[in-house]
């Protein structure tokens, strides 16, 4: 089960965060920890990469062929085990089987992946052009019932 970790902040972040402090106007940023502990804060955070649940970009990963995912030239590689543990999820829900390929239920949910953001979009749109449509037939609909009138 895919859960969100607590980190510690690192030094970078905690500067930026300052620094979103008198962004717009006067401000102050009041730290709740003593400067010994910011200097034991990690310099940069850990990419993402290596501290998320990797099962979706494998699932991705695989559609596009590749079966052997520790070979695969990551920007930023994740660890090794986070890697198995995602494939043996991906094994273990049957989106993928032994041989690294994608099932029927893979490419469903890789269809429900992508398909959630498409027809967000379409719905915008067609919200949009609903709306058009609608005050057409309403000025449309004024003018025939005008008609019909005399």
């Amino acid at each position: 089960m895919h859960h969100l970790r607590e980190v510690q902040i690192s030094q970078a972040q905690a500067e930026q965060r300052a620094g979103r402090a008198g962004r717009t106007q006067d401000g102050l940023c009041y730290r709740l920890y003593p400067q010994s502990e910011f200097d034991r804060f990690a310099r940069f955070p850990e990419p993402e990469i290596q501290r998320s649940n990797l099962s979706n970009a494998l699932l991705m990963v695989f559609a596009i062929g590749v079966q052997d995912v520790l070979r695969f030239q990551f920007i930023t590689k994740p660890p090794e085990e986070a890697l198995l543990q995602a494939v043996t999820q991906l094994v273990d829900l049957e989106a993928i089987d032994e041989d690294g390929q994608l099932t029927e239920l893979g490419k469903r949910v890789l269809l429900c992946f992508f398909g959630i953001s498409f027809m967000s979009s379409v719905a915008f749109h067609l919200i949009q052009v609903f709306d058009q449509v609608f005050s057409l037939l309403l000025n449309g609909w004024h003018k025939i019932s005008f008609l019909l009138q005399k």
